[in-house]
């Protein structure tokens, strides 16, 4: 019997402990959990007040910062709402689907193909879930955040999960932090979910911004391209059950891409190549794919002025894709007959919409170097959509900290720069092409270190 009695008092212990460590767990969260400004905290409150959704969209973070809901809202006379996180992961889109399902009815569910985030990531292999914490830490649902969370990963990382306070969940230890973020949690301000205190956040999911690309301005050190062989199952089958869950609860679904610039899409160079690879993967599950990406200048029309970096909208850009869309699909019930409208509205393939353009410069790549004495240099790659690019022409200057100006080139096709040597400053590029002037960009550099 003694035997008995120590294996009860020791389980009984044990349970004790268990039961103390995670209350423990949820006090130093409360106190060091920092996400007083996250939008994705809001835009979770936010779906959770919903009595009903019209029109869902759902993604990564093109969802939340392409399109604006209040707008749509007007035009449609439906309620729409955008449940779109940095970063999303195709397992964390189907739990925010099944999250919202579950707490009110939802009529038609649009799911956003970002290609970032279609990627050969095996759940079990996961060494990190940020991105997926980020969408888990709000779930109402306990049996969907259960399963999303033994799904997303392998057992080594179950227990990080399930606890409160964990790796990657947010924890700030700044001691200025923590003083805040105890206060607004006990005065109550952390939880009347200001907007303002989430940096651009427009509401019902919307995440707005004012700062712009300059038309011309586009420029960066190379892209690779879309890694499309490399997409996996585990992708593809969460796919798959999005599209099963959706016809099992009778919710239409469509599969669409919103734009990104084309300065970005040349960069990668291969749009096409997963155009086509989405296009046949949803048409083997019987539906269409209609990307924004493809459409057609009479309709859409977007400027560099018109995103805030080189994939993310601004709010003109916003503006313009939130009509386009709902003209679209909307229209004069416009759904009905999408197939025939689609011809009218895009390109067959995105090379076909570049070549249907006037001749443009989309911007440059500096891809930095050394030459063969050590001197730091920059190569330019100019990014067109046809034409010959080895007529673009460039003027460079360099002003230097002192605010000293050096003539390095006058208008020329030589495209290799050598960079003034223990200096440091600003590398002045304007390219021209077609004789016009289209692209001007300015990159730091330092030779003096």
């Amino acid at each position: 019997m003694k035997g008995v009695e120590r294996k009860f008092v020791f389980i009984f212990k044990f349970i004790i402990f268990c039961i103390g460590f995670y209350l423990l767990n949820l006090i130093f969260a409360f106190v060091l959990k920092n996400d007083s400004t996250s939008y994705t905290r809001i835009i979770f409150h936010e779906l959770h007040q919903q009595k009903n959704i019209d029109v869902l969209i759902c993604g990564a973070s093109h969802v939340s910062h392409d399109f604006y809901p209040a707008q749509a809202d007007k035009i449609l006379g439906m309620n729409t709402f955008c449940s779109g996180t940095p970063s999303q992961p195709i397992d964390a889109t189907y739990a925010v689907i099944q999250e919202a399902v579950s707490q009110c009815p939802v009529k038609h569910i649009f799911l956003e193909m970002d290609f970032a985030v279609a990627n050969g990531v095996v759940f079990k292999n996961r060494d990190g879930l940020r991105t997926n914490y980020l969408v888990s830490e709000y779930l109402n649902n306990k049996k969907v955040k259960f399963n999303y969370l033994k799904d997303a990963s392998a057992p080594n990382l179950y227990l990080n999960s399930l606890l409160p306070l964990g790796k990657e969940k947010f924890i700030d230890l700044n001691p200025i932090s923590i003083v805040k973020n105890f206060r607004s949690k006990l005065t109550g301000q952390y939880y009347k979910y200001d907007y303002s205190s989430a940096e651009n956040y427009v509401g019902k999911g919307c995440v707005m911004r004012t700062d712009i690309i300059e038309n011309g301005t586009y420029y960066s050190d190379g892209e690779k391209p879309i890694a499309v062989k490399d997409i996996g199952d585990d992708y593809k089958n969460t796919v798959r059950k999005i599209v099963s869950f959706c016809e099992q609860n009778k919710i239409p679904l469509t599969f669409f891409a919103m734009p990104c610039s084309d300065f970005y899409l040349a960069e990668k160079g291969n749009y096409d190549e997963y155009y086509n690879f989405v296009k046949d993967f949803t048409a083997s599950m019987g539906y269409e794919y209609y990307d924004f990406n493809l459409c057609k200048e009479e309709h859409l029309y977007l400027e560099d002025c018109d995103f805030w970096d080189d994939n993310h909208l601004a709010k003109t850009g916003i503006i313009k894709f939130t009509k386009a869309f709902c003209d679209f699909f909307y229209e004069n019930n416009a759904y009905d007959d999408l197939a025939h409208k689609k011809s009218d509205w895009f390109y067959d393939s995105y090379s076909q919409k570049t070549n249907a353009q006037p001749e443009r410069l989309y911007g440059l790549e500096l891809k930095k170097s050394r030459a063969s004495d050590g001197s730091a240099q920059i190569k330019i790659i100019p990014l067109i959509n046809h034409g010959d690019s080895s007529t673009v022409a460039y003027e460079v200057s360099a002003e230097l900290k002192d605010s000293k100006t050096i003539v390095i080139q006058q208008k020329s096709a030589n495209d290799t720069i050598s960079l003034p040597t223990n200096a440091e400053g600003k590398i002045k590029i304007s390219a021209w092409f077609n004789g016009k002037c289209l692209n001007h960009v300015e990159e730091y550099f330092n030779t003096s270190l």
